[in-house]
């Protein structure tokens, strides 16, 4: 072969070379650039949705962490404490506590066997009545009627607050304590079984509202 067609050939094999590996740099090139805007895309959603999460905490307020102590208080007091002797053979309902959400704020009425009862609000209302013995007697009474109520309710799995609109009925006994809940509407329309329990809460709130 002529060495003329040698170097022309092998002259041809080296640009095929070149514009070979020219491409693949191109391509690895697009490749490394695509791979970091996937990168800054995700980093980006991340730190927002990071933004977003934040902005929905909602620290609570002097006043709501003193409304959510009360509460708990009132539903950790045992039948020690009040100085009752309840029988261990018989399931005693020895406190009942009715709370409500009307969207504004949120209501707990607490009330033992004792005739001790306190009303406080998430708004930051509080209030008892403990030398009043009207209101005394109408606490003795209210608890002694959530007797009767144990078989309308279930054991609760947490003191969960009432959700907007609605009331909830915790009946405090020896043997643990029960839940019963229903919608204020059904309470105003009268259709409730828990109706008779909740007319009677809001005469103590009223009596422990005069007395104070």
């Amino acid at each position: 072969m002529n060495l003329k067609y040698i170097v022309q050939i092998s002259l041809i094999a080296c640009v095929i070379c070149i514009a070979a590996c020219g491409g693949n740099k191109k391509e690895t090139g697009n490749s490394a650039t695509n791979s970091s805007q996937t990168t800054a895309e995700t980093t980006q959603t991340t730190a927002t949705a990071t933004t977003e999460t934040k902005a929905v905490y909602k620290k609570p307020t002097p006043t709501e962490n003193k409304f959510n102590e009360l509460r708990m208080a009132a539903f950790t007091t045992t039948p020690d404490q009040l100085k009752i002797v309840v029988p261990a053979d018989k399931e005693i309902v020895y406190g009942v506590i009715v709370e409500q959400n009307n969207g504004d704020a949120t209501t707990s009425l607490a009330a033992y066997q004792t005739g001790a009862a306190k009303y406080i609000t998430s708004a930051g209302e509080g209030m008892d009545a403990e030398k009043s013995e009207a209101v005394k007697s109408a606490a003795r009474q209210f608890v002694s009627a959530g007797q009767s109520y144990l078989v309308k309710a279930a054991k609760a799995r947490s003191a969960a607050a009432p959700d907007n609109g609605m009331a909830k009925f915790y009946l405090l006994t020896n043997k643990g304590i029960y839940v019963g809940d229903e919608s204020v509407k059904n309470l105003a329309a009268h259709t409730s079984a828990w109706e008779a329990l909740f007319t009677d809460a809001n005469k103590l709130t009223s009596q422990i509202k005069q007395a104070k």
